[in-house]
C-alpha cells in the first residue's frame, strides 16, 4: 500500500480520425471512431492515464463507457490509495455489470500510478518485459476494392511483411480463409471471399514472399 489517495477523475470522450472507410460485418465505420480517455489524479501529483476503445456492438458505446465511470466507478475511487488495486477491481466488478472497456480503462490508469510512483514500466509490475518490441498490424477492410489494392500494394512498398498466407484473411463458420477460400452457401459471402483473395493474391505479387515483424492484415 500507499500513502497517496485519489483525488480527482477527469473522463474525456475522444473521436480518433480514421484514415479510410472500413467494412466490418457490423456495418461501415468511417471518419471517426468513438474512445475514452481517462485521468486519474493524487495527491501526490501523479496523474495515471487510462483508455477505453470500445466496439459498441460488442462492449457498449463510448458514451456508456464513460458514463458507466462517471456514476459506478468515481465513488469507488475518490479517496482510495491507488496502489490498492486489486481490491478496487473487485469493488468495480462488484458495483458495475459487464463495462470491460470502462474497467480496463481505470486498471491502466491505476498501473500508470503504481509505475510512476516506483518507478519502474508498467510491464515490470506485471511479471516483466516479453519482447523488446510489439508488432503493429495494419488492417484491410475498406469496401472499395481498388482503394483496398493500392493500400495493400503501398503497405507492402514501405516494407509491411504480410502472412504467409495471404495478406487478407477472412473468418467464416469454417474457421479462417486464405486465398484458396471456401464455398459457403451463401453467394453474396462466397463472392466476397474470392473478391477477398484477389486483393489478397495481388498484394502477394506485389511483395513477394517476405518475412518481418510487422504484418499486413490481422485478420478480418
Amino acid at each position: 500500500m500507499s500513502d497517496l489517495r485519489i483525488t480527482g477523475i477527469e473522463v474525456d470522450l475522444v473521436r480518433w480520425p480514421l484514415k479510410m472507410k472500413r467494412r466490418h460485418g457490423v456495418g461501415d465505420v468511417e471518419r471517426t471512431m468513438p474512445g475514452v480517455i481517462v485521468k486519474l489524479v493524487t495527491d501526490g501529483g501523479i496523474a495515471g492515464w487510462g483508455e477505453a476503445a470500445p466496439w459498441a456492438v460488442f462492449t457498449g458505446t463510448a458514451e456508456a463507457n464513460a458514463l458507466a465511470i462517471h456514476h459506478y466507478l468515481r465513488p469507488l475511487l475518490i479517496g482510495a490509495d491507488p496502489f490498492d488495486l486489486t481490491r478496487l477491481m473487485a469493488a468495480a466488478d462488484h458495483a458495475l455489470v459487464g463495462h470491460g472497456e470502462a474497467k480496463a480503462a481505470i486498471e491502466m490508469a491505476l498501473f500508470d500510478i503504481a509505475g510512476k510512483r516506483l518507478g519502474v514500466p508498467v510491464a515490470a509490475l506485471l511479471g516483466g518485459f516479453y519482447r523488446a518490441a510489439v508488432p503493429l498490424s495494419v488492417s484491410i477492410a475498406n469496401p472499395d476494392f481498388a482503394e483496398d489494392l493500392d493500400f495493400a500494394r503501398r503497405r507492402v512498398a514501405e516494407g509491411v511483411a504480410r502472412h504467409r498466407r495471404p495478406a487478407r484473411r477472412l473468418q467464416s463458420g469454417a474457421g479462417a480463409v486464405g486465398c484458396d477460400p471456401p464455398a459457403p452457401r451463401d453467394r453474396e459471402f462466397r463472392a466476397e471471399l474470392h473478391r477477398a483473395a484477389g486483393t489478397a493474391r495481388a498484394a502477394c505479387v506485389a511483395g513477394g514472399d517476405r518475412g518481418g515483424d510487422r504484418h499486413a492484415d490481422h485478420g478480418r
